[in-house]
This record gives C-alpha cells, sequence and structure tokens, in this order.
C-alpha cells in the first residue's frame, strides 16, 4: 500500500499538459487557462461616481461654499457633455463618468435641490464617492495567470476586459474503474455479502462538479 501523497507525485511524474484550444467565453468553463488573462485598458477607464450625488469642485467647498447651479446630469452609459466650472455642480447617477472639472461627489443625501440650485449640508471630504481610474486594475495587468481553473467570477473577469475568446488546456477524459467481487450496480439487488457500488457515483459527479 502507498499513501495518497505518493500516489500523486507518481502521477505528476507521468502527467504532462494537454493540448492547448481557443474557446469562446460559453465553452470555457472548466478549463484551465493556457495564457495569462491582461487588462485591455485602466478599470475602471475613467474617473466614475460611486453613488448617485451631485459632482463639485474641491476648491469651491474649501472655500465654503454651500449653494452651486446645476448645469446638467450625467448618466451611467453616457459621456459628460457638461464642464463643472468655479460656482457649479453636476448631478451624477451611480457608475457614471465624473465630468471635467469636478473631483468630488457629493451625496444626494446631503443635498437640496431648488430652482436650480443645489445646496450642501454638512461636511464633505475632498475626492470622496469617487472610483479613480485604474483603481481596480492598469492596462497591462495580469488578472487571471496562466494554469487557473475558470470558474463562473473569473469567466466573468474575462469578459470585462473583452476577452470573447480564451486560450485553454483541453480537458481531460478521466475513467472511473471500482473494483471488487462484492460490488453491485446500484439498481441491482444486494445480498447480505455484496454492497452497492456508491464510489462510482460520487467520483462521477466529483470529478464534474
Amino acid at each position: 500500500m502507498i499513501t495518497p501523497q505518493q500516489a500523486l507525485r507518481t502521477v505528476y511524474r507521468y502527467v504532462r499538459p494537454l493540448e492547448t484550444v481557443r474557446l469562446s467565453l460559453d465553452e470555457a468553463l472548466g478549463h484551465c487557462l493556457a495564457e495569462s488573462v491582461r487588462a485591455d485598458r485602466d478599470l475602471p477607464p475613467a474617473d466614475r461616481s460611486a453613488m448617485d450625488g451631485y459632482a463639485v469642485r474641491a476648491s469651491d467647498l474649501a472655500g465654503g461654499k454651500r449653494s452651486f447651479r446645476l448645469i446638467g446630469e450625467v448618466a451611467a452609459g453616457h459621456p459628460p457633455e457638461v464642464k463643472v466650472r468655479p460656482g457649479t455642480c453636476a448631478r451624477v447617477l451611480t457608475g457614471a463618468n465624473v465630468p471635467p472639472g469636478a473631483d468630488t461627489v457629493v451625496m444626494q443625501e446631503q443635498t437640496a435641490e431648488h430652482d436650480g440650485a443645489v445646496s450642501i449640508r454638512g461636511k464633505v471630504k475632498p475626492g470622496s464617492h469617487i472610483l479613480r481610474r485604474g483603481e481596480d486594475a492598469r492596462r497591462g495587468e495580469v488578472l487571471l495567470r496562466r494554469g487557473m481553473l475558470l470558474n463562473a467570477q473569473r469567466i466573468g473577469v474575462c469578459a470585462a476586459v473583452g476577452a470573447a475568446e480564451v486560450r485553454v488546456h483541453r480537458r481531460p477524459r478521466i475513467v472511473v474503474l471500482c473494483t471488487g467481487e462484492e460490488l453491485l450496480d446500484v439498481s441491482a439487488r444486494a445480498l447480505p455479502h455484496q454492497v452497492r457500488d456508491s464510489n462510482g457515483p460520487a467520483l462521477r459527479a466529483a470529478l464534474q462538479a
């Protein structure tokens, strides 16, 4: 008899990576990456608002200003069409790009809008509520390394960086052989000296999980 660790070492001496193939993300689940996946651009690619609120200039807040003229709105998925100048602000929705000129987002719970003007209540930290460009990853940064097993979360990472296809190793074909004169098929009627083969179905299920 040998230990499981010894058996694994024996297997590792003889196994080699299987050939590689390019697969779409819909086909790649459960495969191992044959090459690393890198960010194709900064993530996020621009400064973005982390919540619904108003984009302002920190220098205005530092000067004690608490009322701003509203000049427009920026929604997620649309490029900013306004520029925040001294004394003005722009409404921004969660995920929207922060418009030029602004460097701070005031959450809407701290504001009141009336007749085209926005007033701010309470303290606001300069630069708050903004996800900075490249905060999650920089262009060219390795996000998934070669050899990683592609699960649902990693498929999502690939999609986020535009990797519609990935190079992976082919999955091995595995045969489960359960031996023993006492073993019976699961559906068979077992006599007192016999046992049903429970390891086979369990191992096949584990391999597919």
